[in-house]
């Protein structure tokens, strides 16, 4: 039940992504210097809570800083394997 929960949820959050990076898109060359910001900004915060709510599908406790740590160091990609 959680797998399916789980890439139910991946699924939609990557369709709110796209929006969100397409719609910050529509203006062009000329709103770039806003449009990017906060086309990662939002990018940030959607992967940000798609990754906590994995976490707690799968029993994690969100409250608990390590864990929390863990969830902003999976945003950093490759990078995070140095602090790890």
């Amino acid at each position: 039940m959680s797998i399916v929960l789980t890439v139910t949820f991946q699924k939609w959050e990557m369709r709110k992504n796209f929006t969100t990076g397409f719609i910050t898109g529509l203006g062009g060359f000329v709103s770039l210097p806003v449009g990017v910001p906060s086309a990662l900004a939002a990018s940030w915060l959607i992967q940000a809570r798609m990754t906590g709510a994995i976490a707690r599908i799968y029993g994690h406790d969100i409250d608990d800083p390590r864990v929390r740590t863990l969830i902003l160091l999976s945003l950093a990609g490759d990078v995070a394997k140095e602090a790890m």
